[in-house]
């Protein structure tokens, strides 16, 4: 699989099972050249006497808590709610109820009303909107309806609490009911700073350990670049380029770079504000005169 499909499979395995697993491949010099993603349900993690790691084919070991066995009641009802709406779509959100005669009927007299109603009401859906009882027959409904169950309102708080099992903003997972430019653009970043950052540093600190030896962490090290996530709109970019650029902080290439240009020439020049100097030197100067 290509790399991209890899990294995939790894991340859903993290979120899903709280862990993942991939064999690492090495050459002669010791370089990894190849990984080769595992599902984890196939692994297990034993700790041995000296503290090192032992994975192995097994159902028993050190495993990470996996997010859905945290949460694992908020998806059950989240589960069971989409059962009971795929349930009431299906009767097409026909009422259940009674037929209440002022009078008492033998039992074949039962049947038959049911089997008449139970033809006119199921068996022609887009024909069964109107009903006509005669003889005293009263219909008293016996179910309630999603609206007085809040049925609508609990699916919707279900759905946040699994957003929040992993510090997702509602707005990110299509809740907008709540929504609005501000608190948009403020839940984007939100998703940067709560849920992506911690994932990739999780992430980051593995790949260190499992895939730089002692003497290639002194030399390299692995980190996800967010930095373009965290980007406002382009009028705040820029602003904040040219506060940057004229205290001397950034030059034109490394803004350049940010916005993915190339370099140009004289490009790593830095600005010096000339109302600004080195306090020991703005001493010798006072001094001076």
């Amino acid at each position: 699989m290509a790399a991209f499909e890899g990294c995939e499979f790894l991340m859903a395995s993290l979120l899903t099972n709280g862990h993942a697993f991939a064999r690492i491949e090495t050459n002669a010099r010791g370089q990894v050249i190849a990984l080769y993603p595992l599902h984890p349900s196939n692994v297990a993690v034993e700790r041995l006497e000296n503290g090192r790691l032992r994975y192995r084919l097994g159902k028993d070991g050190a495993m990470d808590v996996s997010p859905i066995q945290l949460a694992r009641e908020s998806f059950s009802l989240a589960l069971t709610q989409q059962d009971q709406a795929t349930r009431q779509a299906s009767r097409a959100f026909r009422a259940e109820g009674a037929l209440v005669f002022p009078q008492s009927i033998g039992g074949d007299k039962k049947a038959d009303a049911l089997q008449i109603l139970r033809d006119r009401v199921e068996g022609q859906v887009e024909t069964s909107g109107i009903l006509v009882l005669d003889g005293g027959v009263d219909w008293k409904s016996l179910s309630i309806t999603a609206k007085d169950a809040e049925f609508l309102d609990s699916r919707k708080l279900s759905n946040i609490d699994v957003a929040r099992t992993f510090s997702v903003p509602p707005t990110v997972v299509g809740i907008t009911d709540n929504a609005a430019y501000s608190n948009v653009d403020g839940e984007s970043r939100a998703l940067v700073v709560r849920c992506l950052a911690p994932m990739a540093r999780h992430i980051e600190q593995a790949m260190d350990a499992a895939l730089l030896t002692v003497e290639g962490r002194k030399r390299f090290f692995v980190e996800h670049d967010l930095a373009g996530l965290m980007r406002g709109d382009i009028k705040a970019r820029y602003e904040a380029y040219r506060i940057d650029r004229e205290w001397g902080w950034l030059s034109p290439n490394e803004i350049r770079a940010w916005e993915n240009m190339s370099e140009i020439e004289g490009g790593n020049e830095y600005l010096s504000p000339l109302n600004m100097t080195v306090l020991g030197e703005r001493e010798v100067e006072n001094n001076g005169e």
